[in-house]
């Protein structure tokens, strides 16, 4: 079979293009080493030390380039995760139960992530893979490391009934998440859920946005203010939202959604769970 592919030999005086022939696919060639294709190939030992050329360019076009473009397509990381993350005790791993099966369970404080197919609510039927991860600050950093490049959306979880005295806290966390490199890159919908609404001394969505902004805002500032300090210049770390304006959840480049649910229900235990705003959102993914 003849090669669709020939080569020159500089060492030729009269610098003809000489075609070759190989018939069988063994060791490998090096125009489709990473990307083989259904045509004869140049075996190495066929190839002139001095090099080769495509004996017209609109082969490349035709053949090579479309095995380039779907490879690099294919190739990409699939975005296709939930995490839920959170403070400890925000009530992430009891919305993981009823998001999955909708019935309450008792739970404690995670030391692991825990996950699960989870089908949307959608005429569609997506499906995502549901991760709860730990809560406790000595956890969070690996466990965020290990799943943030595979997310398509990460469900921050408020404990509203506390939210006061967090709010530095949660603040903080935020933070980090919003300013790490690949979320920012990846851009994954941001859906906090401020939990525990059946409690009666609980914030609302509208509130909890609002301070949080606040608290992000002053965060901003010394976070700047230190990496300043240190080396003179602030240039190497992502700012967060617009420069010379208060922060603004809206100025992220991701889509963010603030909610109120209640894991445990208005009827307790033996009611359902108030989450169909987070469910709503989770089939829009």
């Amino acid at each position: 079979m003849l090669s669709f592919l020939s080569y020159t030999n500089f060492n030729d005086p009269q610098g003809k293009i000489v075609p070759h022939s190989y018939k069988g696919w063994k060791g490998s060639c090096t125009c489709c080493w990473y990307f083989p294709v259904a045509v004869s190939c140049l075996p190495l030992s066929a190839i002139p030390r001095t090099g080769f050329v495509l004996e017209q360019s609109r082969l490349f076009k035709l053949f090579l380039l479309p095995v380039f473009l779907r490879y690099f397509l294919t190739s990409k990381t699939v975005h296709s995760a939930v995490l839920l993350v959170g403070l400890c005790d925000a009530g992430k791993t009891l919305l993981f139960s009823r998001l999955l099966s909708g019935k309450f369970k008792q739970t404690q404080t995670s030391i692991t992530d825990s996950s699960a197919q989870y089908k949307a609510k959608n005429d569609r039927g997506a499906t995502w893979t549901l991760i709860d991860l730990p809560g406790h600050d000595s956890l969070r950093p690996q466990y965020l490391e290990k799943f943030k490049s595979a997310a398509r959306a990460i469900v921050f979880v408020v404990d509203s009934a506390i939210f006061q005295k967090e709010v530095r806290d949660v603040a903080e966390f935020l933070y980090v998440l919003l300013t790490d490199t690949v979320i920012c890159r990846n851009t994954p919908t941001l859906l906090v859920a401020c939990n525990k609404q059946d409690v009666t001394m609980a914030k609302s969505a509208k509130l909890i946005q609002q301070q949080l902004e606040k608290e992000m805002n002053t965060l901003r500032v010394t976070r700047s203010a230190a990496l300043s300090s240190q080396d003179g210049s602030a240039g190497g770390s992502l700012y967060l939202g617009k420069k010379g304006k208060d922060f603004q959840f809206s100025q992220l480049p991701m889509k963010v959604e603030f909610m109120e649910c209640s894991g445990r229900g208005s009827k307790g235990e033996e009611g359902d769970a108030d989450i169909q705003s987070l469910e709503s959102s989770l089939a829009q993914l």
